[in-house]
């Protein structure tokens, strides 16, 4: 494995952090400058990186850039005896199928991810051949059009690039996926398929959950499919992300026994930018025309002291809803003199009254008028196990 001070790319970088932090959980890897697959690189590099500036100066149109990109990678002379090596190598360490990533210099930065823009490989072989036909398409890769166009897109004027290629056992997980760090709820999202090809990545999501970062016992909030390994995934997850400083998107995967952390990355695209939904339908009832700051400041607090002492009424412990002062604090908002109620966090109060599973449609409709003429049809359709549901929860 390279050391971290070379020219590597910060997907190789990220995984060695991953290697250093969690040992475990990461699939044993070799990271490879891509100079040593080619004894000519440094000058094909030169050249191909002026061919790139040409490029984005718009001093060549497509088709000359095509061209000229195809008739350097001709050029390129294969160091035969490196490769063979490294398949030997690759062999005594036990490696069989592996995955073949690009990590380019510019890949994975805080202000852009290039996420999508270099080719990788999954379950390939590590025999002469493959590693050759590899090597060769992810390098060309890092100079691929698309590349250039997303740089173009970021307004960047420089180009300087190079970096190296991992390769990685392959993990054959029974759920792999993506999680996103923060969702700007103070939740961890998910995004998953039922396989180890991780579909996800390429925008195919198949399955998604969130998990409260704060919740005492997460396993409660995990679909009922899922492994609980998973679990060693959220874990690493928020201790990573502590550690980073940012909010970050993570690549796994799991079987029943054994979890995998594949890759991680900063969120460029924020996930903190969410819209609140307000509506005074039922309060202006209460506060109907200009409503002072001291009255609001007094009502915002009763709602937030009420509410709990309701849901421990009904039967729900303080120690459900401990994490929950957040909700309760911001039932209400208040704009132009008048008093709102954030929908959003309505919402998850009324997912804390007991029987909600069995009545949702019913707890809504008391948020959401327009929801009323729909739910009474469906209330005459009440089944005797939903009225049980609410008349138990409610005598604990």
């Amino acid at each position: 494995m390279v050391k971290n001070t070379e020219p590597i790319g910060q997907k190789a970088k990220n995984l060695i952090i991953l290697t250093e932090k969690f040992p475990s959980l990461v699939p044993r890897f070799e990271v490879i400058e891509i100079g040593n697959f080619f004894t000519n690189w440094k000058d094909i590099n030169n050249a191909l990186i002026k061919l790139a500036l040409g490029f984005l100066k718009e001093k060549l149109s497509d088709e000359q850039y095509q061209i000229e990109l195809s008739r350097l990678f001709t050029r390129l002379e294969i160091n035969l005896q490196f490769i063979n090596q490294l398949s030997v190598k690759l062999r005594h360490l036990g490696f069989q199928k592996v995955s073949y990533r690009t990590s380019a210099l510019q890949e994975d930065l805080q202000s852009s991810s290039f996420a999508g823009q270099y080719v990788t490989f999954l379950d390939r072989d590590i025999k002469f051949e493959t590693i050759k036909k590899c090597s060769i398409a992810c390098t060309k890769s890092m100079y691929l059009q698309r590349v250039l166009e997303y740089i173009k897109t970021r307004g960047y004027e420089d180009f300087n690039q190079s970096g190296s290629i991992i390769i990685q056992k392959m993990f054959y997980g029974k759920k792999s996926g993506v999680l996103f760090t923060e969702n700007g709820f103070n939740q961890i999202d998910f995004a998953y398929t039922d396989s180890w090809k991780n579909t996800t990545v390429e925008g195919n999501l198949t399955n998604n959950f969130t998990v409260s970062k704060n919740i005492k016992n997460i396993s409660e909030e995990l679909p009922n499919d899922l492994p609980k390994t998973i679990l060693e995934v959220i874990d690493a997850a928020i201790i990573l992300e502590r550690q980073e400083g940012k909010p970050l998107d993570i690549e796994w995967a799991v079987t029943d026994e054994k979890a995998a952390l594949l890759q991680f990355r900063p969120v460029t695209t924020s996930k903190v930018d969410y819209s609140i939904e307000w509506d005074n339908t039922n309060i202006a009832e209460s506060y109907p025309g200009i409503t002072l700051p001291l009255t609001y400041t007094f009502i915002r607090r009763l709602y937030s002291k009420v509410y709990p002492k309701f849901l421990q009424l009904l039967g729900r412990t303080a120690v459900e809803f401990s994490d929950k002062a957040d909700i309760f604090n911001n039932l209400l908002g208040y704009m132009h003199g008048r008093v709102y109620y954030n929908i959003n966090n309505w919402y998850k109060l009324v997912a804390l009254l007991p029987g909600y599973k069995y009545n949702k449609d019913f707890f809504e409709s008391m948020l959401m008028p327009a929801k009323k003429s729909q739910v009474q049809i469906i209330k005459k359709k009440t089944t005797l196990k939903a009225k049980l549901s609410l008349g138990i929860a409610t005598t604990r």
